[in-house]
């Protein structure tokens, strides 16, 4: 017991956190309530833990958007420096269309 507990306080939580893989697991399991010994979340490769949360990111939902943005302090907008910065990252005008509609379906007035 004594070797686990050196163990454990010779790790820096800080630093495994930092970790990308890390951070995308840990999202997995907090997002769909599963524990890391599961075999669906064992089952799952990184590409799959990636589309999941390219998926999540791409198509908030309404309950999403408002937890994301506090609408007195902060309204979400796509301006167009930002669509400029989203197509560099490759997405396309359609898909940058789609997120502005998803953003006004939600409350959010696109001003732009």
């Amino acid at each position: 017991m004594a070797s686990f507990r050196n163990e454990l306080e010779a790790t820096n939580l800080k630093d495994a956190v930092r970790d990308e893989s890390v951070r995308l697991d840990l999202w997995v399991i907090n997002h769909f309530r599963v524990l890391p010994t599961d075999d669906r979340f064992k089952r799952l490769t990184e590409n799959q833990k990636n589309l999941l949360f390219i998926g999540w990111l791409e198509n908030p939902s309404s309950e999403q958007l408002k937890e994301w943005y506090d609408r007195k302090e902060d309204t979400p907008v796509i301006t167009d420096e930002d669509a400029k910065n989203f197509e560099e990252l490759g997405y396309r005008k359609e898909q940058i269309a789609r997120m502005r509609d998803q953003l006004e379906k939600a409350g959010y007035r696109q001003d732009y």
